[in-house]
């Protein structure tokens, strides 16, 4: 008797279920019959994300909605998307649920830590000047390894310190030394060789590069003549009147042969002793001349200046002025950061005086003008011919 009761109620339940079906496609609605997931097995690496997808069946159901959960705190997961991260070295079990129905499948998920199996840096020959700053970078093998941590060091801190966290490199003082990158996991090393030494900051310095006119050199300006009058108020207590500021003549010189034609009276030949084979920037006598290149700087920083200038001899009026100088300005000129005199020695048995400087760049400066000018001024106090080479603006140590 209480078997065809079970049998009836069976039934009853059966046709009540196929009634809803009926009464839902009657309505429209494609219910869930059950949900599988793309992926049979996953690893992942620490720090990895994979989006799992969930295929709900039939194809056509009405509500695909799903909610996604993790096992455990190895797995993260996103509640909505299903997008897993791996956080830490272990397993969990992703489960995904279907809101219609409640149907479920799950995946195991295995978090492996991936070695490292070595290290290279991004440069393995850096130059520097004393003072300046590089950061170098690290790349930890394999690209997937888990602990991608480095330290650095420095075998020689007295040319070259480095920051052990983020390998920002600064040059002491000249000399050279090994700055290395070693991995925390397992110990191993890559090496970069950093040379420090004195960069001039000048383009074309020593005027090798040959020109028709001075013009026409690499990275320098001629300074127009009308400039002289504004920055210098006269000399003596006597302002030079327009006839005496002249049309700027500026040229090479080479004791070799080359543009002589810059030279008139031969005046090359007060040079020829002591600078032979070598391109210079000439200023002819009794004339206007200047010249300067613009330059990039670190505000605050010391930079050593240098030049060889070379003056003429024949007597004592065609001598520098005790005044001329060579400047550091603001890229306009208006405004003198250092001025270094151009001292010469009478008694010298060459003509050629090495002018060495040093200025500190005022804070919020980024660029400056290098100069070096010859005024003119009537005779006897004529301005003489004037030479310039090896032109010097470095960067020193902090």
């Amino acid at each position: 008797m209480k078997k065809n009761i079970f049998c009836l109620i069976a039934v009853a339940l059966m046709l009540a279920t196929a009634c809803e079906d009926d009464n839902d496609r009657e309505k429209g609605v494609v219910p869930v019959t059950g949900v599988t997931l793309d992926q049979a097995e996953l690893a992942l690496a620490p720090g990895v994300s994979k989006i799992l997808t969930a295929v709900v069946a039939p194809a056509d159901a009405t509500d695909k909605t799903v909610t996604w959960s993790s096992s455990d705190a190895a797995i993260s997961v996103d509640s909505a998307t299903g997008e897993l991260t791996a956080e830490t070295a272990g397993s969990a079990v992703v489960t995904v649920t279907t809101a219609d129905g409640g149907f479920t499948a799950t995946r195991t998920v295995t978090v492996r830590n991936v070695p490292v199996t070595g290290v290279a840096v991004d440069q393995t020959e850096l130059t520097l000047a004393p003072g300046a700053k590089k950061t170098l970078a690290a790349t930890v093998l394999s690209v997937a390894a888990t602990n991608k941590s480095v330290t650095w060091s420095s075998d020689r801190e007295a040319v070259a310190t480095v920051n052990s966290a983020t390998g920002e490199v600064q040059a002491i003082a000249v000399g050279e030394a090994v700055i290395t990158a070693t991995t925390v996991e397992n110990g191993f090393t890559a090496a970069c060789t950093v040379t420090v030494e004195l960069v001039n900051l000048l383009v074309n310095p020593g005027f090798e590069e040959e020109g028709t006119t001075f013009a026409g050199l690499q990275g320098w300006t001629v300074v127009p003549a009308a400039w002289f009058t504004a920055y210098y108020p006269g000399n003596a207590g006597t302002a030079p009147d327009a006839a005496t500021i002249r049309t700027n003549r500026i040229g090479l010189f080479t004791s070799t042969g080359g543009n002589e034609a810059f030279f008139r009276s031969g005046n090359g030949v007060f040079f020829a002793p002591t600078l032979v084979g070598n391109f210079a920037c000439r200023i002819e006598g009794n004339q206007t001349g200047g010249f300067y290149q613009l330059v990039t700087v670190t505000p605050g920083a010391k930079y050593a200046l240098s030049v060889d200038v070379g003056y003429r001899k024949n007597n004592n009026t065609m001598t520098i002025k005790s005044d001329e100088t060579v400047k550091i300005l603001s890229p306009d000129g208006l405004v003198t950061y250092h001025a270094e005199p151009v001292v010469t020695d009478p008694a010298a048995t060459e003509n050629v005086v090495r002018v060495t400087g040093e200025v500190t760049i005022p804070d919020g400066v980024t660029q400056v003008r290098f100069q070096l000018d010859q005024r003119t001024f009537s005779s006897p106090n004529g301005a003489p011919l004037m030479l310039a080479d090896n032109c010097e603006f470095t960067q020193m140590p902090e």
